[in-house]
């Protein structure tokens, strides 16, 4: 048990070994030796500022030494004695005595790896009892002696190699607190039974095992509690093989079998793993999936199959995954993607299609996934022709409802096409048949012969398709550019107006960027030569007026960009000529009021209305917007939710109510958004919340309710059975109770920074599935004994499965403002006031 100072008040609660030996002298009485200030000593406490950091090292925190990388051929002198992080990797030493050592008794992480040390440290090792952390890898050390780690009973953190079995048999045994495991053994005949007896507490365990390493049936009979296991470069074929000897780890979450020799996934191979949140397969060989491969899998979240031989979408496997979010099949060579290849991944939010052989995409294969984001298809050789024309068309819509990363989408045929981004194609372009292919071939041909009449412009740069003058100075469009230009980038110029004719022979334009320029008006007459025009950005200028017929040359215009300019009203007469637009951004402007149904726009997923200070909106003024999926009214004066204007829009997905004057969210506030998935309440003045505030919400997965007034978490989130991200930082929440926080769904994200959080009982996480991300710094903690649960808690959790990032101080008590909470010796999470009892765990 540690020997607690409790005088004199400066070093009250402070463990004797924690205390500089100089600090002593405080408290000599007069005429002994010179007497030091409290107050000096204990600033001295906090900011450790008579230590020196060691020649040639440097130390980012006052308890951290890092000499990585520096050449040393021996430990260095005159490491601080209250150093907590030691880093000597990267070097030459091949030694380390005891003596160099032996002060360091507050050390609780130590990186040795690639040095040149020919044998393991023991008598080195020996006065640090307190380490937490090991990591002692690509030395040059034959062999662990039996009793390496007697004294390193705190060790919660181990990396090491090993290629004696008998390493394995017994020598890790006294680690009794051990979490986390990594384990290079590529030179390991066998992992023998039971190799990691004792290690109840391990949660997260690597192996880096040689293509002749053996793993007997019972080696991880003991890893009950193991939630992380990465088997990764190892050579393991046989996926049945180590699902089987994994039978006892019944709370397995995270399997990485990467970079591995695995050909084929049979029949049931996981069927013991109901618990599998994360499965890793990359880089591997598979060829062939079973369709019951995944059976079991119910809870699976991610999948990653990258970079193996897979020639088609494995459609029929999928079905066992009703809760699949991220899917990953990058770099195989699947040839195509049929209709029906995702259809039973309900819950999928994440598809990426990269780098595979895909010439051809069916216009339904992402048809039907509410949950559905982001698709990635970059580095594909797809075939520009007529099989591609109806996706081509059906684009727009998926580049809305999903974001679909079309700009790195690039044609590997017809000849006439290849190497060409898709985006700069028009449909006419996918064509099938050699005759029809050999016509457009000869339309290109004949346009860069005229294009000789027509070169780049001096202050351009022409890349293919897209010609671009940003930032040279341009004060008009210019009348002479290549005829084949299908982007068009004018931004950052000092430009005025869209003179009629200025681009009547870019007849195949499709992208307009003029924003950032000093245009005042759009004429009927501007835009009449670019029938093809898909978007337009003409934010930050000085648009103050907007004619009725501006529009009515480009009925195909999906995106129009108005943000950051003059305009008093939205111009609703105007957009009434863009039956195709997809997203309208009005933000910024001087618009006080919608008085005006918008038109109706079928086909309109996004609105941005933000940062106009709107004092009325009609009740009628969203109702053409029956497919809107992403409105924005952040920063529009809003005094409430607006309720009835809402009530309307059944498939909105996003809406941001940021930076408004909310104070109160009523009950029912949202009932007619039932799709809704995504909630911004960012920077208000809420103080309540009405228990039914959210009822009827049953896909909202993310809350936000940032800066605002709330002094307790809302009531009305418990009811919320999908939500896995809330956002809670700047508030005024003091305490959280166990039924306060509602249950996530994992991964699940929980923000609670910058609040009034003193104390915290870990038990308010017990009922959310897989913390991937917690934020808890800013908050006033007390590093007392009460904070201790949570303190180990985050120890338990954050390696293998939370980010804790950045890491939470202590705000008292004194001697420990300021501490990171993981840096502070659990011993050090003190009551003082009470009956000291032993606080390790």
């Amino acid at each position: 048990m540690a020997v607690i100072c409790h005088g004199p008040s400066f070093l009250h609660g402070l463990s004797v070994t924690d205390v500089n030996p100089d600090s002593f002298l405080a408290t000599c009485p007069t005429g002994s030796s010179p007497k030091l200030p409290e107050e000096d000593v204990i600033l001295s406490y906090r900011e450790a500022k008579w230590l020196e950091c060691p020649e040639g090292c440097h130390c980012p925190q006052p308890t951290e030494v890092v000499c990585r990388n520096t050449g040393l051929t021996s430990v260095p002198d005159r490491i601080p004695w209250n150093t907590r992080t030691l880093d000597l990797s990267g070097n030459l030493i091949y030694v380390a005595h005891e003596s160099e050592f032996s002060s360091l008794k507050n050390l609780r992480s130590l990186v040795l790896s690639n040095n040149r040390l020919m044998s393991f440290p023991l008598e080195a090792l020996e006065s640090m009892q307190s380490l937490w952390r090991l990591h002692i890898e690509n030395n040059d050390i034959d062999e662990l002696p039996f009793d390496a780690f007697v004294s390193l009973r705190q060790l919660r953190s181990l990396t090491l190699d090993v290629a004696s079995s008998e390493t394995l048999s017994g020598c890790l045994e006294p680690l009794i607190r051990l979490r986390n495991l990594v384990i290079y053994g590529q030179q390991l005949p066998i992992v023998p039974p039971r190799a990691f007896y004792g290690l109840f507490r391990l949660q997260s365990l690597e192996l880096r095992l040689g293509c002749s390493t053996a793993i007997d049936g019972r080696a991880f009979d003991d890893l009950q509690n193991v939630r992380y296991l990465d088997i990764s470069g190892s050579c393991v074929r046989d996926i049945l093989g180590v699902v089987r000897i994994m039978v006892t780890a019944i709370h397995l979450e995270t399997l990485k079998l990467s970079n591995n020799s695995i050909v084929h996934l049979p029949s049931m191979a996981f069927v013991p793993m109901l618990n599998l949140k994360v499965l890793n397969m990359s880089h591997n060989f598979i060829q062939t999936i079973h369709p019951l491969a995944f059976h079991g899998l119910m809870r699976l979240i991610s999948l990653n199959l990258d970079n193996n031989n897979l020639s088609k979408v494995p459609l029929e496997a999928f079905e066992s995954l009703p809760r699949l979010r991220h899917l990953s099949l990058r770099g195989n060579n699947i040839i195509n993607v049929p209709g029906e290849a995702f259809t039973t991944l309900t819950s999928i939010r994440e598809i990426f299609l990269d780098a595979n052989m895909i010439e051809s995409i069916s216009i339904n294969a992402f048809h039907g996934l509410e949950e559905l984001q982001n698709v990635s298809v970059a580095e594909n050789p797809l075939e520009c022709d007529c099989n591609m024309r109806k996706f081509m068309e059906a684009l727009d819509n998926l580049s809305w409802d999903y974001s679909i990363e079309v700009e790195n989408m690039r044609c590997s045929g017809p000849p006439v096409f290849a190497g060409w981004n898709v985006y700069h194609l028009v449909a006419d372009d996918f064509v099938c048949g050699r005759d029809k292919q050999a016509e457009i071939a000869a339309t290109f041909q004949q346009m860069v012969q005229e294009d000789e009449f027509f070169p780049c412009p001096e202050s351009f740069t022409c890349d293919g398709l897209v010609a671009t003058s940003v930032g040279r100075g341009l004060t008009v469009v210019p009348l002479s550019l290549p005829l084949n230009t299908t982007a068009l980038v004018l931004s950052n110029n000092s430009i005025t107006d869209i003179p009629a004719g200025a681009m009547k022979e870019l007849a195949r334009l499709q992208y307009l960027q003029l924003d950032h320029n000093k245009i005042r008006t759009i004429t009927s007459r501007s835009l009449k030569t670019v029938p093809l025009l898909k978007v337009l950005d003409l934010s930050n200028n000085m648009l103050d007026q907007i004619d009725p017929g501006a529009f009515s040359g480009i009925p195909k215009l999906t995106s129009l960009l108005l943000s950051n300019n003059k305009l008093k009203t939205v111009p609703v007469s105007a957009l009434k000529s863009l039956p195709n637009l997809r997203e309208l951004r009005i933000g910024n402007n001087n618009v006080k009021s919608l008085d005006l149904p918008l038109p109706d726009h079928s086909k309109l997923r996004l609105l941005d209305l933000s940062g106009n200070c709107l004092e009325s909106i009609r009740v009628t003024a969203l109702t053409g917007l029956p497919m809107l999926r992403a409105l924005n009214l952040s920063n529009t004066c809003l005094d409430n939710v607006p309720t009835t204007q809402l009530s309307l829009l059944h498939n909105l997905r996003a809406l941001d109510l940021s930076r408004n004057n909310i104070t109160f969210i009523a009950g029912r506030a949202l009932a007619g958004l039932k799709q809704l998935r995504e909630l911004i309440l960012t920077g208000n003045s809420i103080t309540r919340v009405q228990n039914l505030a959210f009822k009827g919400l049953t896909h909202l997965y993310r809350v936000s309710f940032a800066s605002n007034r709330l002094r307790r978490i809302p009531k009305a989130l418990r009811k919320l059975t999908t939500l896995s991200e809330i956002s809670l930082p700047g508030n005024k929440i003091t305490d959280i109770s166990a039924r306060d926080l509602p249950s996530l769904r994992g991964p699940a994200v929980i923000d609670i920074r910058d609040n009034r959080l003193e104390q915290l009982d870990p038990d308010v996480f017990s009922s959310t599935q897989h913390v991937s991300r917690l934020d808890l710094a800013g908050n006033p903690w007390r590093c007392d004994c009460d904070l201790l649960p949570l303190r180990n808690w985050m120890e338990d959790h954050e390696d293998y499965e939370a980010s804790i990032n950045p890491q939470p101080t202590c705000a008292s008590p004194v001697l420990l403002e300021g501490h990171p909470m993981m840096d502070v010796p659990t011993e050090d999470f003190r009551c003082p006031n009470r009956e000291t009892v032993d606080q390790s765990d």
